[in-house]
């Protein structure tokens, strides 16, 4: 009786284990992966992005005064 109610139970608990380690593990993967690529071009992106805001306010600007 003990073995019919014990096994599957530490059946799923192996697979659940081994299931949640690998997703700690992906996810730390992916995160170490995400910080990587966000931080070498960062600012190249940041300086860009401001760029483009700054011509868009030109342009906008621009355009309210020839209106």
């Amino acid at each position: 009786m003990r073995g019919l109610g014990y096994q599957p139970f530490q059946g799923g608990e192996e697979v659940r284990t081994v299931v949640s380690i690998v997703t700690v593990y992906s996810f730390n993967l992916l995160k170490g992966f995400f910080v990587l690529a966000a931080s070498i071009p960062y600012n190249i992106y940041a300086v860009y992005i401001v760029e483009k805001l700054k011509h868009i306010e030109l342009w906008r600007g621009w355009l309210i005064h020839r209106v």
